[in-house]
C-alpha cells in the first residue's frame, strides 16, 4: 500500500545541492544588482526624491515690533513677506480628495496674497473683532472679502474675550463674513 521511498544516491544528492547552490548563488547575485542600482546608479534621484518630500521653504511672519536706538530712529522693522509655494499644493492635494480647501490667516495681507497668486481655495478665515485683536480695519475686511466674493469664516471673534458674544457676532456678520466660528477657554 505504501509506495516506497526511493533513496538518492551520492551523485544526486551533490547535483541537487549543486542546483540549489547555483539557484541561491543567482538570488544573492540579483538582489545585490538591486541594491547597487537603488544605492549607487539611482542615488541622486532617490536623494532628490526625499528633499522634496521632506524640506520645504516655508516663511514665518514673526511680527517684533519697531526697534529703535535711544534717539528714537528706527533701526529694525517688520516687513511683510509671504511664501506660498507649501499653500498652493496643500490646497491642490486637498482638492484632489474631493475635499473643501481653505486658507486662514490673522493678516489681510496674507489672503491678498493668495488671491495675487491666484490659489483657488474654497474659502477663507480670517480674524474679525471690534477689538482689533490680531484683526484688520473691519472696513477694509469687509470691502476687499466682498470682491473677491467667497465664503469666509471670521474667528478671533470675541477679541480673546475682550468683547461681549451677542455684540461680536453681529459685528462679524455685518462686516461680510458667512460664518463665525468661536472658541473658549475655561
Amino acid at each position: 500500500m505504501y509506495i516506497e521511498r526511493q533513496k538518492l544516491s551520492t551523485e544526486d544528492k551533490e547535483r541537487i545541492s549543486f542546483a540549489a547552490s547555483i539557484f541561491l548563488i543567482v538570488i544573492f547575485v540579483f538582489l545585490a544588482f538591486i541594491f547597487w542600482n537603488t544605492q549607487v546608479l539611482k542615488n541622486q534621484h532617490y536623494k532628490t526624491l526625499a528633499m522634496q518630500n521632506m524640506v520645504r521653504e516655508v516663511e514665518l511672519k514673526a511680527p517684533r515690533g519697531l526697534i529703535k536706538d535711544r534717539n528714537g530712529i528706527i533701526v529694525s522693522e517688520n516687513k511683510l513677506a509671504f511664501s506660498l509655494k507649501l499653500i498652493r499644493e496643500g490646497v491642490e492635494d486637498i482638492k484632489k480628495t474631493g475635499l473643501f480647501a481653505g486658507i486662514g490667516g490673522h493678516s489681510l495681507e496674507t489672503i491678498k496674497a493668495c488671491e495675487k497668486a491666484g490659489l483657488d481655495p474654497d474659502f477663507y478665515m480670517y480674524t474679525v473683532n471690534k477689538v482689533n485683536y490680531l484683526s484688520s480695519d473691519p472696513e477694509e475686511i469687509e470691502s476687499f472679502m466682498e470682491k473677491i466674493g467667497k465664503p469666509w469664516i471670521g474667528f478671533k471673534v470675541l477679541g480673546a474675550g475682550r468683547d461681549k458674544p451677542r455684540e461680536s457676532f453681529l459685528h462679524a456678520f455685518q462686516r461680510g463674513a458667512d460664518f463665525i466660528c468661536v472658541g473658549m477657554f475655561d
